[in-house]
């Protein structure tokens, strides 16, 4: 049952703003197997239909559990949380490295790689609450759900792009993680229906590169995690907050080498 805790850790990623569910699974080892699955669902093909359901199961578990509690730390906490975050963050970027075929490496590769930075980077930018103002209801509500779904979608197949943040640029994090903590289906179908549409519109692209440009495309993968780090950093700590910030940043790391060191004891099954 390693998938439904790799499943429970990415959707626990994909709550926190700043960490990105598709970085957690290159880091747990399920993302390439990933993309291949939704990528031949889509051309009416099951591949890896254990490992995909495993998965399914352990994103759910954790969205349901996992929203209330981290939207309480989050609130409660704000400095020490991001710096565990960073300490996950920084610790899994050596997966990204590992990815790479360093003999393929082309001095033209380094533009993927600026490519993927400078998009990470100007996410940072993005002003929350710019979407949608708190007075929008019925069909625009709806659809703008079904866009946030969309947008889950593209961030979990992208690795280094944050869903959680992105929702904040929608103005729809706080309305999605009561959903789930309250089970509101209301909200949750709609936003499947996006999510669906997101993985029509990106897994076949993804799947290819991988495939055929795969030194390139983990090169701006990598530059999408590196950018991202901005969006996690809160800072320097103040007086009162250094000692909780540097615990919860070593915590990070070492939960984040815990975790690599579960993906190689128990590597995943596919089928």
């Amino acid at each position: 049952m390693i998938n439904v805790l790799k499943g429970i850790i990415t959707a626990f990623a994909l709550l926190v703003p700043g960490v990105s569910g598709g970085t957690m699974m290159i880091v747990l080892n399920v993302y390439d197997q990933t993309i291949a699955a939704m990528s031949q669902l889509i051309s009416g093909k099951l591949i890896h239909k254990k490992m995909m359901f495993q998965l399914a199961l352990g994103g759910l578990i954790g969205i349901i559990f996992f929203s209330s509690t981290i939207q309480y730390l989050i609130t409660s906490y704000p400095m020490p949380m991001c710096y565990l975050f960073l300490g996950l963050v920084l610790t899994g970027i050596g997966t990204f490295i590992s990815k790479i075929n360093w003999k393929q490496f082309k001095i033209s590769y380094l533009l993927y790689f600026s490519v993927g930075l400078i998009i990470a980077v100007l996410t940072t930018f993005f002003n929350t609450d710019q979407l949608i103002n708190g007075h929008v209801s019925g069909i625009q509500y709806l659809a703008l759900v079904i866009v946030s779904g969309v947008v889950i979608a593209v961030a979990l197949i992208l690795p280094g792009i944050s869903t959680s943040f992105l929702l904040l640029s929608l103005g729809m994090y706080d309305d999605t993680l009561q959903a789930f903590s309250t089970f509101d289906l209301r909200y949750i179908v709609p936003l499947i229906i996006g999510i669906l549409l997101g993985l029509l519109l990106t897994t076949k692209l993804l799947e290819y590169l991988l495939q055929h440009h795969t030194t390139p495309t983990y090169l701006m993968i990598l530059g999408f995690v590196l950018g991202s780090v901005g969006t996690i950093f809160p800072g320097v700590p103040v007086s009162t907050q250094w000692i909780s910030s540097l615990v919860m940043f070593g915590l990070g790391v070492i939960l984040m080498i815990f975790i690599q060191w579960l993906v190689v004891k128990y590597p995943s099954q596919s089928d």
